[in-house]
């Protein structure tokens, strides 16, 4: 049967024949038992798949060789992290090093947030009142007035003391004819 495989290969090709001679190899080998070692058989290591994780400075895909999830030992570790309630409650109360992305610390972040955005917006406002003469004028009417995207973004403890503000039922008085007005007022 391999013979008639490797005959018929012959006037197909080479990618024919190393299929043909691949399968006769495969039917030979027995798992776990090869000359190099820990059993396993001779190869071009090279035709190995690759990793491909991508670098976040370079974007260029990792060219190791791959293992069986995929990646390589570098970028597949075999670790899947915790899987029971009692895991992910040890991993929740962990100390982490910094405190960067914990929940104390958004307060923080939003601060900066909002400040950097703060000051991008300032800078491209400059720039644009710098630059009005040469605009067209469609745009600098636009910010002659007040345009929502380049204003000031309001500060987060301002927008809860809104929300606090406005969750208040409040009356207002009026000084009309029915009667109304602020206490200790006249009327006409």
């Amino acid at each position: 049967m391999v013979a008639g495989g490797l005959a018929g290969a012959a006037g197909r090709g080479r990618d024919a024949m190393s299929a043909a001679m691949a399968g006769a190899a495969a039917l030979t080998r027995l798992p776990g038992i090869g000359p190099l070692r820990h059993g396993n058989y001779r190869g071009n290591p090279n035709l190995a798949p690759r990793c491909g994780a991508r670098a976040r400075t370079t974007g260029c895909p990792c060219r190791a060789p791959a293992m069986r999830n995929g990646r390589c030992r570098l970028h597949g570790d075999k670790c899947t992290g915790p899987r029971t309630a009692d895991g992910m409650a040890r991993m929740f109360a962990a100390n982490t090093t910094h405190g960067r992305y914990g929940a104390a610390s958004a307060a923080v972040r939003a601060e900066r947030r909002n400040v950097r955005i703060v000051v991008a917006r300032s800078l491209v406002l400059f720039a644009a009142v710098r630059l009005e003469k040469w605009l067209p004028a469609d745009i600098a009417a636009r910010l002659r007035q007040s345009t929502p995207e380049l204003s000031y973004l309001k500060h987060p403890s301002q927008v809860a003391f809104e929300a606090e503000c406005a969750a208040i039922p409040y009356a207002v008085r009026g000084g009309g004819k029915d009667g109304g007005g602020w206490p200790g007022q006249a009327r006409p």
